[in-house]
């Protein structure tokens, strides 16, 4: 059988089955259990676990019944009815897949299912209810059956028997869909690298359009064309608010259409004129107004929708041939039907010439809608959106229209609406880029201009003068940024003109120490091994099950006290989504599964102090997942800037040549373990040191890399993810003599 996602640990799963057959106590256990299983998995949850909870609760409930009130009575049979129908339709839905039987009586018969019983389930569906025996005994007989057949089985076999061929199919077609997601974010991930190169770049003819990505992307759009357009209109178009403020984009609150600005148009209209070439603009523009119209999306986000949307008519309206035609006629009918419902997100005269020219309504009806649509909206179309600062005015959406529609465009028709306000794609890919180098640069840029960015072209013209960039790097979750640290300058170093690579040692933290009396001493102790005095829960590191565990005591207050989740977990018991964190329904304990005994000290010293400090150099992923999950927000974004602050700190101090290199290659294990970019300082200043290293043993004659590769420290971590760097580092940078400008 293919593999399947449950919703339920192992534990959890032998619980409910030794509580199958037991008292109310432990049927109550076991159907809270089943209820928390269906509220992690919703409408997915496999029926069996749904029969199971029903027929445990309907046990609870025969035991509390009050004979003698009617309405109760009338409650505990329509509940045996229910659930002998639930039943006898589920084995028949089994039963039907496998073998294609016809009649319930048949399908269920195969299964060891009396007639009896499909008589009782015939009678409480189209005749007068059974008596409360005959129920009582039908549903005894189905328990008893489920419990043969499911319960008493071990997990691979229930499971194996319990799901129908439909769901199994169901979970196929939607890992497939996933991998088709995800293969369509590879491909938009590859069109902003490469996009980001130049950004005011359009293919002017057929062999441009050729090239990687944009072949890729074609081929896609082929194979798969809806996964692009859903990932566009909802997710990948979409800015939060502080990226507009980064990439200084206004919007107006008074209206309902944001006016996209020119720039952003522009970069991605190579993308958008790629869909509309395969003829899938129109179904771009319906799954837009899809999405726009969901009740999930919020009011930031519907206004840029309705922006696109307009984008999109406009690029239709303006095409040649007529974007309306008979056989796609059907297709516009309900677009233009949400148009007229909905016209407030939908400027006046884009609407109108829809109406117009879809033919959709005789000329009658035409008029009557421009009339009411006039009421509703006035005889104005939608103002224009300020920029943030200056007087440079917003493109009209019908000259954005014209531009993207067109696939030979000179570059001259498109004009930077951010000119003189610095305005920056800051989403920089550095991967393969030498250190100080831009995307667009190679190292022998060095030799004569250094081009920081696109709009900001620099050159050393004497000696002294340094360059340090304030565009931001890296852009991490949207809300986390660094700016670089270090800067370039131009020295003489014996009549010799030298670039010279400066490291700001102070990286700014934004860690508070505030360490009550006596915790200091606590914290010792606990992480001596010891049980202090009051505590009263206990943290699992490490998988118990294969003797790779430890507990530490701890006291529940310390936990509270720094993580929203946990307090959570201690007052309701609960396990949260995913398998980093787990929780024993019975016991005062919390287990970190994927921790390991030297994750202890990270974790004991931020619940007892609210200080981060660095984990153990092979432990960042692991301990920066669990981090995430239950620290709260403001904790989260100090991570990566005290990890990297940590770093740079240690690396600066270390002395002797032995500690540099065993230091910084530790210091590059987390680093590479971390998310892509998140410490990018910590990173160069690792990265530098080590290649430095590696020219001053080379000098000597002294090869370190077979000493490095017999370390046992670092046996188990594959450091070629990171020396090929280092010694790009040392071949580009740190062992070549710059020479300046002639």
């Amino acid at each position: 059988m293919p593999a399947v996602t449950v919703p339920f640990t192992t534990r959890e799963w032998i619980t409910v089955q030794n509580s199958f057959k037991s008292n109310e106590k432990e049927l109550k256990k076991a159907t809270d259990i089943l209820t928390m299983w269906r509220a992690r998995t919703g409408t997915e949850t496999y029926l069996i676990f749904q029969i199971t909870e029903h027929l445990l609760t309907l046990d609870r409930l025969n035991m509390t019944t009050d004979r003698r009130n009617e309405l109760q009575m009338k409650a505990l049979i329509n509940n045996y009815c229910t659930v002998i129908v639930r039943v006898i339709n589920y084995i028949n839905e089994i039963c039907q897949t496998e073998a294609g039987t016809s009649s319930i009586a048949g399908a269920v018969g195969r299964m060891g299912i009396p007639n009896w019983i499909v008589d009782v389930r015939h009678s409480a569906t189209h005749k007068l209810m059974p008596k409360l025996g005959m129920l009582q005994k039908a549903a005894a007989y189905l328990k008893e059956w489920i419990w043969d057949n499911y319960w008493s089985k071990s997990i691979q076999d229930a499971m194996r028997w319990a799901i129908p061929n439909a769901v199994i199919e169901g979970q196929k077609n939607k890992k497939l869909m996933e991998k088709k997601k995800s293969d369509g974010y590879g491909l938009i991930t590859e069109y902003v690298r490469w996009r980001n190169e130049d950004p005011t770049y359009i293919p002017q003819n057929k062999k441009e359009w050729e090239l990687e990505p944009l072949n890729k992307i074609a081929e896609f759009l082929k194979k798969e064309p809806d996964v692009i357009n859903s990932l566009l209109a909802s997710d990948i178009l979409l800015l939060s608010e502080e990226k507009m403020m980064q990439y200084q984009f206004s919007m107006d609150l008074s209206s309902n259409i944001w006016d996209v600005p020119q720039a952003y148009q522009l970069y991605w209209s190579p993308l958008i004129i790629l869909i509309h070439r395969n003829h899938l603009l129109l179904s771009l523009l319906k799954e837009t107004i899809d999405f726009m119209l969901t009740e999930s999306v919020t009011p930031h986000e519907r206004r840029q929708l309705s922006g696109w949307t307009n984008l999109y008519l406009g690029v239709l309206l303006g095409g040649k041939p007529s974007a309306f035609t008979d056989a796609n006629r059907a297709e516009w009918r309900p677009i233009v039907k949400l148009i007229i419902s909905k016209i407030e997100f939908f400027k006046k005269e884009t609407a109108l010439q829809v109406i117009r020219e879809s033919k959709i309504f005789d000329e009658q009806k035409i008029k009557k809608l421009e009339y009411i649509i006039g009421l509703k909206i006035g005889n104005n179309s939608v103002g224009k959106v300020q920029p943030v600062s200056g007087n440079v005015p917003s493109p009209g959406p019908s000259e954005s229209s014209k531009n993207m529609s067109s696939s030979t465009i000179s570059m001259s028709k498109f004009t930077d609406t951010n000119e003189g306000m610095e305005f920056s794609i800051s989403d920089t890919d550095f991967t393969n880029v030498p250190l100080g180098l831009m995307p667009d640069q190679s190292c022998e840029s060095l030799y004569l201009i250094i081009e920081l960015h696109k709009d900001s072209v620099m050159a050393f013209s004497r000696v002294g003068e340094t360059l340090a960039p304030a565009i931001p790097a890296i852009t991490y979750h949207s809300h986390v940024w660094w700016f670089w640290t270090y800067e370039l300058g131009l020295k003489d170093e014996d009549g010799e003109h030298q670039v010279g690579l400066k490291i700001e040692k102070n990286v700014e933290g934004t860690q508070k120490e505030s360490r009550p009396k006596g915790v200091e001493e606590m914290l010792e102790k606990i992480l001596k091994d010891e049980r202090p005095p009051g505590a009263d829960y206990v943290l699992t590191f490490g998988d118990s099950s294969k003797n790779d565990s430890k507990d530490v005591f701890i006291h529940r207050a310390a936990m509270a006290s720094n993580s929203a989740l946990l307090t959570e977990i201690i007052r309701n018991k609960f396990n949260p989504p995913g398998d980093q964190i787990l929780v024993p329904s019975s016991e005062d304990r919390i287990i970190f599964p994927h921790l390991k005994s030297e994750d202890v000290e990270f974790f004991l010293t931020f619940f007892y102090t609210g200080k981060i400090i660095l984990p153990h150099h092979g432990g960042f992923a692991r301990v920066g997942r669990v981090f995430c999950m239950i620290a709260m927000k403001p904790q989260v974004l100090q991570l990566f800037d005290q990890w990297q602050k940590l770093i740079v700190e240690n690396l600066l101090k270390t002395g002797n040549s032995e500690d540099i290199i065993n230091e910084s290659i530790k210091a590059l294990i987390g680093i590479y373990s971390a998310p892509y970019g998140a410490l990018p300082v910590a990173k160069r200043v690792a990265v530098s040191l080590l290649a430095d290293q590696f020219s001053i043993h080379e000098a000597k004659k002294v090869n370190i890399m077979e000493k490095i590769r017999n370390n046992k420290e670092f046996g188990s971590y594959n450091l070629e993810k990171f020396l090929p760097c280092v010694f790009r580092t040392k071949s580009l940078i740190a062992a070549v003599k710059k020479r300046g400008i002639p």
